[in-house]
């Protein structure tokens, strides 16, 4: 369950997309499984994974072996070409948002919502700085497909080397990263 704290402007679309969400029924995708309000907060009940995301699975493992890096990037680019079909982009593919079952079965999680949800990392596309394209620091672009394929290949890179391809100065900064994703070169 995901109790998400929204303006009352923003409930409509939030239970407007994630009704889309329920046609996304994918086995490397999160399911959710229904949207509820209570005591005035909205409610996501979604799939229960056992596991836990990349991100936790990487500091505690530190580099991922190919075989296993290749093989989560696969089954995020299979949710991901499923999603794209039906038109929904997800917008903040990482390790975060990328959970990792007991069984090794790699689901992405709060899919299409992280415009919405709010990640706290908006420029003119959605999602978190570290992870977005370099179209999507443009505030006259949105994010589409592509932003969440470059994602994926900022996440293979970090999965396969320990760390991310660009470091931004000052990561709060969207412009700091920006210059680092548009200038610097990946070691």
């Amino acid at each position: 369950l995901k109790e998400i704290n929204l303006q009352a402007a923003d409930d409509a679309r939030f239970i407007e997309e994630a009704q889309v969400l329920d046609r996304l029924r994918h086995p490397n995708i999160v399911r959710v499984n229904n949207v509820d309000r209570i005591d005035g907060q909205l409610i996501i009940d979604m799939e229960y994974v056992q596991g836990t995301n990349l991100q936790k699975y990487m500091r505690q493992n530190g580099r991922l072996s190919v075989r296993e890096a290749l093989s989560t990037a696969v089954q995020i680019c299979d949710a991901l070409d499923f999603a794209h079909k039906h038109h929904i982009i997800h917008r903040d593919i990482k390790p975060a948002n990328i959970l990792i079952s007991r069984e090794g079965l790699a689901k992405i999680v709060d899919f299409g919502l992280a415009e919405i949800l709010g990640s706290g990392s908006y420029a003119g596309g959605a999602g978190t700085y570290a992870y977005m394209s370099p179209e999507d620091f443009a505030e006259e672009e949105r994010s589409d497909h592509r932003s969440d394929i470059w994602a994926v290949g900022v996440t293979l890179y970090e999965m396969l080397t320990g760390q991310r391809p660009f470091q931004a100065v000052k990561p709060k900064d969207p412009f700091s990263w920006k210059r680092a994703v548009e200038t610097d070169e990946p070691p």
